[in-house]
This record gives C-alpha cells, structure tokens and sequence, in this order.
C-alpha cells in the first residue's frame, strides 16, 4: 500500500508534504519572468482584453493566451469575479441571439496553481483592478468622444474593437487553444 501511495504521489507531481516539499495542488511553479503581455490593453465597449505570451514548462516554448477583465455579471453569483481576468478566445457571436458575447474556455475559472491561473495573477499584479478601472473609463470616455466627432453609432465603434481583439488574437495565435 505505501509503495502505491508513493507512485501515486510521483504520478501527480505534487511534492510530498512529509519532506518539506511544497505541495502544489495544479503542478509545477511557473517562471513568471517568462509572462509577458504581447498586446493591449485593447477594449470593447466595458470589456478589457489582453494578450499574453509565455515560456511553457519546457524552456524556449512559447504560449500566447487571451484574457478579459471580467465584469463579474454574465451570471447571477459571480459578482465576486468582477475585475479578475479570465481566459478567452476572442468575441464571437452568440449561438441563440447572434449578439457579440466573449467567447469563455470550457475553464473559465482556472485553478490559482495552474499556468494560466499564474497568469492571471501575474496579469492582475501588472494591470491591478484601479488601473483597470482607470483604462476601461478612460476608453469609454474616448469611444464617446469618437462617437461625436465621427457621429458614429455605439455598436458600429464596438464593432471595429471587436475586429480589433480578434484581428490581434489571431495574429498571435491565441486561436490555438480550445474555447468553450
């Protein structure tokens, strides 16, 4: 039973919490030296996006992801995600209505020890929650500005920022993964 227990406990790579060894629930610490945001801030209408690149586990691979600062409304009990930055695949159109909605990985909500999870902390350090708020105001501010001098309609500038993000994820390959 002990030589099971310890293969188990090898097969998982969480460490071994009798030896001192830290016991990382979503795998190894990433090196947060590699992370680096590639692109953006960008915005649509209240939604800020980014574009992250990153050096995974192996050395010299790199990975580019997209995330959004959540707003924490989409669904009711969620409020407590407003202003974390979550993983996405761009803007796409919803399936039922054919409004523009943020396409949301299958784990939107990451485990904190995982890559991505790492990421988003790293991200909310970088960008924290006030100068968010600060970047998304001073963009909404501005989208008004060009609505009056443009007379342009809200959803025709939201529709260049939407072309812009996905333009920009494209281009870096945060297509490559799986969204929900």
């Amino acid at each position: 039973m002990k030589l099971l227990l310890e293969n188990w406990r090898k097969y998982i790579e969480k460490g071994d919490p009798s030896d001192n060894t830290p016991w990382e629930r979503g795998g190894p610490v990433m090196d947060l030296s590699t992370v680096k945001i590639v692109e953006g801030p960008m915005q649509w209408g209240h939604y800020l996006f980014v574009v992250v690149e990153y050096e995974y586990p192996v050395k010299g691979k790199k990975k580019k992801v997209g995330l959004y600062l959540s707003s924490g409304s989409s669904i009711l009990g969620t409020e407590h995600t407003s202003k974390m930055w979550f993983p996405t695949g761009g803007i796409g159109n919803h399936p039922k209505t054919g409004n523009p909605w943020i396409i949301k990985y299958t784990n939107k909500y990451p485990h904190p020890d995982s890559d991505i999870g790492q990421i988003t902390k790293y991200v909310n350090e970088v960008i924290p929650p006030a100068e968010g708020e600060r970047i998304r105001r001073a963009g909404i501010k501005d989208m008004h500005h060009q609505r009056r001098e443009q007379g342009a309609q809200k959803r025709d500038i939201e529709n260049q920022q939407k072309d812009a993000i996905n333009t920009a994820f494209s281009k870096h390959g945060v297509y490559d993964e799986t969204p929900a």
